[in-house]
């Protein structure tokens, strides 16, 4: 099911401790007291990939942004932010993890940004990782 990717990437967000921002559309006004461990969850464009009698094979992209508070400087920001990272995808691809979600069968790891939090203000970081999840639902 589509709703599995988002409540999969909820999930796993929470187990490595951050606190979702939950405006659904507007990532950026998330306020400075809320900023340190926090992220969004954006749904992209679904589609279908291939289709049978029983089963609907859809790709379901998704993105999800952290936000790093101002800490230090922006060189150690973005070293925080590449650590964060790693973190944070080894542990959304990780099979193992899945075993609750069973029409979700993989996820792929798309591209990473780190971007300042504004353009005036580049003492926050926000890391942007984009994925693509395989879901399978049954039509029958």
């Amino acid at each position: 099911m589509i709703a599995d990717v988002r409540e999969y990437a909820r999930s796993r967000l929470d187990v490595l401790g951050y606190d979702e921002w939950s405006d659904g559309f507007d990532f950026k006004d998330i306020p400075l007291t809320k900023l340190d461990e926090s992220y969004h969850l954006e749904l992209g464009s679904v589609r279908g990939v291939s289709n049978s009698q029983t089963s609907l094979v859809m790709e379901c992209p998704f993105t999800v942004r952290l936000f790093i508070s101002p800490s230090g400087d922006p060189k150690s920001l973005i070293d925080q932010g590449v650590d964060v990272a790693d973190t944070v995808i080894a542990d959304l691809m990780k099979s193992s993890n899945r075993t609750l979600y069973s029409g979700l069968q993989n996820i792929g790891f798309v591209g990473m940004t780190i971007e300042p939090l504004d353009q005036n203000n580049d003492n926050g970081v926000i890391i942007r990782i984009e994925f693509n999840a395989m879901v399978t639902i049954s039509t029958i």
